[in-house]
């Protein structure tokens, strides 16, 4: 079960989680380089979620969410540019 979920440090691992994802892939960092990056402490990651796959989880979610809003967007451009 997640906690806090909007908890500003639940976020920051997230965001330091997707940056990590696209600089070595979604499996391709650890918990040691999440923990050096952030300067957030192995505790607080583990109160956050409730283990490393639990974090890789919500990094996918996020990346994927990315997509979608720009898939929408990009819908939306082309929406508007119709003409009929």
């Amino acid at each position: 079960m997640r906690k806090n979920v909007e908890h500003p440090t639940h976020r920051a691992l997230i965001d330091c989680g997707v940056e990590l994802a696209k600089e070595f892939g979604m499996y391709g960092f650890t918990v040691e380089q999440l923990l050096a990056r952030s300067g957030i402490s192995k505790g607080s990651l583990y109160h956050h979620f409730e283990d490393f796959n639990d974090l890789v989880e919500c990094v996918q979610v996020r990346i994927f969410t990315e997509y979608v809003k720009l898939d929408i967007s990009a819908i939306q451009r082309a929406l508007d540019a119709a003409t009929d």
